[in-house]
């Protein structure tokens, strides 16, 4: 049979090594290393895990060169020969199928734990939600972090890895000098284009000289940075830098995705909202594949058709593809496209929520998708016993406690009281630009069919009805519906739920009040407006300004208050509290207890859910001794929460 992604398919000639096709695993912050910065077996596993699902070439996440000055903690460390013992270890795993890896070294600079900068500018920091004041680095002190950079990737060598990759993106360290927004300095590392690239040519120099001449190394950084008023570093300039890099001897170049992480906010920064630009940066990658005799990669940044990237390739616009919340998501990715079972794909859903844990939360990377991330993300066994499910709801929990359940050999019938699959997920979907969601779960529906799950649609389950199918498990996936709260009016027919906003059965009027500032209220909002349907909306909400949004990313929500509300005029009225609906509009109390009303013909409910455990109740004491409650009929929250739950207890029975 032809091959359909042919290209993506080749090996590639980098450097010393030989990466076995087009499709890599990005490097992507995991936070599984221990305290102190050391392999765990957590870590060992989940670059395994990616090794065998087919990537062509991995990049591990960035490790730190130098131990005063870490970024999130804990992080990879290298800057220490105590180290490489275990670094050797993921090295092994991944080559155990036959994958190259290269250790990406990395420096935080401005972002660390000891922040220092070229100059001293003050940045902001996403994960902090506040500036932080760097450090000015002295002349001796670049010249001790160009030789840790060097030291560094030395011992990469010597754990077996098949080359290093330089961080110089994202406003880490090296990318700050090369901005002249970061780099105000006067002296031989500061002004021109020539003095401010200085450092990182530097850098590589130095690391040329201790690694030899035929060791791979990388070197990845951005297009453009995109500072307001054009202040940072250009596309122009970036070119003139590649092709420095290039004559200093790295092996290939990377396109990291555009602006930093002070800047992912302010412009429609691709694949890292869901906003996210179409065609995997391949539109700038050309730019450098015209400029330079290497190989250079780009990001897939969110865009996950394969397609795209086959013409990328077979183009000459990109040498490879770099994924990797996609190989996150599925860390199978790269053997079903390149064995043409795309279908099969679990593809990335753009919520962040990899971003939100691993970066700005402070915890382990996590995933809404793949419950196994961090897991080991080992294939699911076959139970001891079989066994006879029943999955009621066919939201994502369902449709996921059904797919593991099947997976383990069980018997499983899924019902679902409407007559379409995807539950809440299903209306979210509606929102603007979060169609991802969809294909999410037209995934879960296919491969339960796949399996053999007995799906039944327009089937509301009764305790008459289990009592009649007598299963031995049941999986109580039964949602939550909209919160009313017993106010005044709130049944006069102009006052309805978000859910029917999305749906199109409500008929909105020129003039709304969305009642809730949650994920719920700005996207319904953001419906509203941008369909045209009302120009006049105004949100309310009982929270200060700063809980507006809740339940949103960090990254996306800071996009939302700097692009798109400007862009929409919606009138955000917070620490004010519904307090009746009138023929009107709705009456209103702020802080002050100051009572007034606010016209509107369509009054629009937003303030959350109410988990629907009707069902639960009705079956208590039933007998049937393994019943499990999951996703938002346990606790209304999002799509990972009913993921998670799902698979959880699928894995148990």
């Amino acid at each position: 049979m032809e091959k359909k992604y042919e290209k993506l398919s080749e090996p590639l000639q980098v450097g010393s090594f030989v990466a076995r096709n087009r499709i890599w695993f990005a490097p992507i912050w995991s936070r599984f290393a221990s305290v102190d910065g050391e392999v765990t077996q957590t870590l060992i596993d989940h670059y395994e895990a990616r090794a065998r699902g087919g990537a062509g070439m991995i990049c591990q996440e960035g490790t730190a060169v130098d131990g005063n000055d870490t970024w999130i903690e804990p992080q990879i460390a290298i800057h220490h020969d105590k180290y490489i013992a275990g670094l050797g270890k993921i090295v092994q795993a991944v080559h155990r199928w036959g994958c190259p890896i290269v250790c990406q070294i990395h420096h935080a600079g401005m972002f660390g734990t000891n922040p220092v900068s070229p100059s001293g500018v003050a940045a902001y920091d996403f994960g902090l939600s506040r500036y932080r004041q760097p450090r000015v680095l002295s002349i001796g002190e670049i010249e001790e972090i160009t030789e840790k950079f060097g030291d560094a990737a030395l011992r990469a060598k010597e754990a077996g890895y098949d080359g290093v990759e330089v961080h110089g993106a994202t406003a880490y360290l090296l990318e700050q000098f090369i901005s002249p927004h970061n780099n105000k300095r006067t002296d031989k590392y500061g002004g021109s284009l020539e003095n401010r690239m200085l450092f990182p040519l530097e850098v590589v120099r130095n690391i040329r000289k201790k690694v030899g001449p035929d060791y791979t190394v990388g070197f990845t950084t951005v297009h453009d940075d995109r500072e307001p008023g054009g202040g940072g570093i250009n596309p122009e300039e970036t070119v003139i830098y590649a092709k420095a890099l290039e004559r200093e001897g790295i092996s290939y170049f990377d396109l990291q995705v555009m602006g930093t992480y002070e800047t992912f906010h302010l412009a429609n920064q691709p694949g890292l909202t869901r906003r996210h630009d179409k065609g995997a940066q391949l539109e700038f990658s050309q730019i450098y594949k015209k400029a330079l005799k290497i190989p250079v990669t780009t990001r897939a940044c969110s865009d996950n058709n394969p397609a795209v990237w086959e013409e990328g390739i077979a183009s000459g616009k990109a040498d490879a593809i770099r994924s990797g919340r996609g190989i996150i998501a599925d860390p199978d990715l790269p053997n079903k496209i390149l064995g043409n079972k795309v279908e099969d794909v679990r593809f990335c859903i753009v919520c962040c929520e990899c971003l939100q844990t691993g970066v700005f939360d402070k915890l382990a990377c996590n995933c809404s998708v793949n419950y196994g991330l961090g897991r080991g993300d080992r294939k699911v066994q076959p139970a001891p016993k079989v066994k006879n499910v029943l999955v009621v709801g066919g939201g994502p929990g369902g449709l996921e406690a059904a797919r593991v359940s099947s997976l383990r050999g069980h018997h499983v019938t899924l019902m679902e009281k409407k007559g379409k699959l995807g539950g809440e997920v299903g209306i979210a979907a509606l929102s603007t630009k979060k169609d991802n969601l969809q294909g999410f779960i037209d995934w879960q529906e296919r491969q339960c069919r796949k399996l053999g799950v007995k799906i039944e649609l327009n089937k509301e389950v009764t305790a008459k009805i289990i009592e009649a199918l007598k299963p031995d498990v049941i999986f109580l996936a039964t949602g939550a519906e909209p919160f009313k709260p017993p106010l005044p009016g709130i049944e006069k027919p102009h006052a309805v739920t978000a859910d029917t906003v999305f749906l199109g059965k409500t008929k909105v009027g020129k003039k709304v009040v969305v009642a809730g500032g949650e994920m719920v209220g700005l996207e319904v909002s953001e419906f509203i407006i941008s369909k045209g349907l009302a120009k006049d909306v105004t949100l309310v909400d009982r929270g200060p300004m700063s809980s507006i949004g809740e339940g949103m990313t960090g990254i996306d929500l800071a996009y939302w208050f700097t692009n798109v509300f400007p862009k929409l005029g919606l009138n955000i009225i917070p620490d004010t509290a519904l307090i009746e609906i009138t023929d009107k509009g709705v009456v209103v109390e702020d802080k002050k207890w100051k009572r007034y009303e606010l016209e509107a013909d369509t009054v629009v409910l937003a303030l959350g859910y109410r988990s629907n455990q009707t069902l639960l109740d009705a079956i208590k004491g039933s007998g049937i001794a393994e019943i499990y409650t999951i996703g938002d009929a346990l606790n209304p929250r999002n799509i990972m929460g009913a993921v998670h739950d799902a698979s959880f207890f699928a894995l148990q029975i």
